[in-house]
């Protein structure tokens, strides 16, 4: 160390206040530094926080071998544990919020300053005694660079680390030795065979691990999504994926600007530590000032989604209209004749079981049940292969089967986030104010108030049909069957092994998963080769297909109606949508006719090709997020109550739209009349 003093206070009057109740920091002394948020002793390679459940765990290994932890590196390693230290206690400290909040911002510091270490000591930057003196804006910018190209496993070397183990056991054909019998790396014996910290491999990011697939599978890239049994690996991203650069060099790779941005603050954190620590570890550092906007080529604004290959999304949205249309009302139908029979057997019985019941249930015949062979009602169990379940179908798969179709279509044509379409009620299909079928989310109790004052979402009407049928299919399942605030996508669609009626209850996300992934593998979408294995595209991340639909209508239609896709996506202004449809399409670029496939043939009915899209755009005119019929939703609201407290009443129509009644006549209330609200 330099000097004794291991702290620069400046003014001594502060000297009082280096130890309270909550920390002590002691100028001379670390093994007397302590804090009430801190679990363990300060000369400890491993911090356990208070209120976070991930340790800090500093003895991070070099490319050549050795570690932060030995004594050569010591002023790397106090450096980042006195600057993670101080930004929570004493007079440097800036960090608020709540505790754990406070713990999750130490814990992020220390990984990226770590990096950091690794990063000046992996290129040979590093000198002994000097900390980070040799980390300079010149070097920061490749680190950020390297970063942007390659992740965080870049920087700190363990990519290549891991590689490097991998690349010795192929060429000893011992790679074969830490496969376990599941078919994936095992980590023990991965350390075992190579000498590499086990830790080390399961640090490394999803990006990476892609990348090593060309080695071994890790378990997330297993026959699994989410833990749900598939029937090839997932070509979907693991979590994130950069905006590759495919050889066009004006194309840079991309990543988050949060990404982005805790590596300039942490190189900012440094800098602004320069004083207090002058006399110690940042004696020889230089400090400048980083920004974001250094990099803003580097970086998009906000997490995106991949984009789904515009074959495999043409391919999902064909085959879900394909079997709502072909196979919807036959499926209700069956299934209603399959609850009478079920009804009688057990007034027969009494209180039979279901495995009972189901073994003298005959299936209907129709064009359906015929397609794919339907002599069975009840699902198979569940270690069925999705094999067996193909070439054994049952009419309660089906039923999921068209759940999940009802749902990839309304999730894309209604341009709304998964999170939005899963509670959707029962009551949200309606004849839309232009006559267009409209779907009406975010209702709570869907009484007719709030049916009437909702705007909805235009959709095809296959769609709007389909949503029919599944509403058809809960009411012979539920219990309550004609409670309009029921669940649309209901969270069991099987009877229980009582043959008790279904309780509502709104799908969850990870059943949703398991129902689409089922779906991918029943109707059988393509399967493209992705790193020598034979993968198909599973929706695991649901929101690919709301981008995609967006895409391809701003591929055919361009800016000319933008503002009414705006208004679809739930956007706050035209700019946001712009942003949203032109990011990241590099990397699967849909041709014009593509597109239009998607506009035309999906949302046009039959021969009449009029464009849903396109009438909003001319009602809507400039960007707008209201309607003009219902700029003020409060007067709207009171003057609908108005009307029920002189007489009149709602009734839905065949049709599904609702209108007003009055008590004395028959003639509906003008849409005129609540419309200049």
């Amino acid at each position: 160390m330099l000097m004794n003093q291991l702290l620069y206070i400046g003014n001594l009057a502060i000297k009082s206040k280096l130890e309270t109740a909550g920390y002590t920091i002691c100028l001379d002394n670390l093994t007397n530094w302590r804090a009430s948020w801190l679990c363990s002793p300060f000369i400890n390679h491993i911090w356990v926080l208070k209120n976070y459940k991930t340790a800090i765990n500093f003895h991070a290994v070099f490319r050549n071998g050795e570690s932060l932890l030995e004594p050569k590196y010591s002023s790397l390693l106090n450096t980042i544990k006195k600057v993670v230290f101080l930004k929570r206690s004493g007079h440097l400290a800036d960090l608020k919020g709540k505790q754990s909040t406070r713990s999750s911002t130490q814990y992020e510091l220390s990984r990226v300053l770590i990096s950091f270490a690794q990063y000046l000591v992996n290129h040979n930057y590093y000198e002994v005694d000097k900390g980070f003196s040799s980390l300079t804006k010149e070097r920061f910018d490749k680190l950020v660079s390297a970063y942007v190209d390659a992740g965080r496993d870049a920087i700190s070397g363990h990519f290549d680390i891991v590689e490097a183990a991998f690349r010795k056991l192929q060429l000893k054909n011992d790679t074969a030795n830490v496969i376990n019998n599941k078919g994936v790396v095992d980590y023990t014996k991965f350390s075992d065979a190579t000498g590499c910290d086990g830790e080390l491999i399961k640090s490394l990011s999803d990006l990476s691990r892609d990348k090593l697939k060309q080695y071994c599978l890790f378990k997330e890239h297993l026959q699994s999504v989410s833990g749900n049994k598939t029937e090839f690996s997932n070509a979907t991203p693991l979590k994130s994926e950069r905006k590759v650069n495919h050889g066009d060099e004006d194309i840079p790779s991309k990543v988050s600007d949060t990404a982005i941005g805790s590596l300039v603050s942490a190189a900012n954190t440094l800098s602004n530590f320069k004083i207090p620590l002058q006399h110690s570890e940042l004696a020889f550092f230089e400090p400048f000032i980083a920004s974001s906007n250094d990099y803003a080529e580097s970086y998009y604004k906000s997490r995106r989604t991949p984009n789904i290959p515009t074959e495999i999304a043409l391919t999902y949205i064909d085959s879900a209209v394909e079997f709502v249309y072909a196979h919807g009302d036959n499926i209700v139908s069956a299934l209603s004749d399959c609850m009478r029979q079920i009804t009688k057997e057990v007034e027969r019985r009494g209180s039979p079981r279901k495995d009972h019941v189901c073994k003298h249930i005959v299936v209907p015949q129709n064009s359906t049940t015929e397609r794919f062979n339907v002599h069975r009602f009840n699902k198979l169990s569940s270690s069925a292969s999705i094999k067996e379940k193909r070439g054994n179908v049952t009419l309660e798969i089906l039923v999921e089967v068209y759940q999940s179709a009802v749902f990839i279509l309304l999730a894309t044509f209604a341009c709304k986030r998964f999170q939005d379409v899963i509670p959707i009620k029962q009551a949200a299909n309606t004849i839309g104010y232009f006559g267009l079928n409209s779907i009406k989310f975010g209702l709570a109790k869907a009484d007719p108030v709030e049916v009437l004052r909702a705007v909805g979402r235009p959709v095809p009407k296959v769609v709007a049909d389909a949503f029919d049928n599944l509403v058809g299919i809960n009411k012979l399942l539920l219990s309550e069957p004609s409670n309009p605030s029921n669940y649309l996508f209901q969270n069991s669609l099987s009877l229980p092994s009582n043959l008790d009626s279904v309780d509502n209850g709104c799908m969850s996300r990870y059943v949703l998963i398991r129902r689409i992934i089922q779906y991918a593998d029943f109707v059988e979408i393509p399967t493209v080769e992705l790193n020598g294995l034979e993968s198909r595209w599973y929706l695991n991340r649901i929101h690919m297909l709301r981008r995609f639909f967006a895409c391809a209508y701003y591929q055919v239609l361009d800016k000319q109606h933008l503002p009414a896709l705006t208004w679809l996506m739930g956007h706050s202004d035209t700019k946001q949508t712009m942003h949203y449809v032109t990011q990241n399409m590099s990397n699967v670029e849909m041709s014009d006719s593509d597109a239009a496939e998607v506009i035309a043939s999906a949302i046009s009915e039959g021969g009449n090709v009029e464009d849903v899209v396109k009438n909003l755009s001319d009602h809507l005119g400039e960007p707008t997020m209201d309607f003009k019929l219902v700029k003020n939703k409060k007067r709207l609201e009171k003057r609908i109550q108005e009307l029920f407290d002189n007489g009149y009443r709602i009734v839905r129509e065949h049709s599904g739209d609702l209108i007003i009644l009055s008590n004395n006549h028959d003639a509906p209330i003008g849409s005129g009349e609540c419309g200049d609200e």
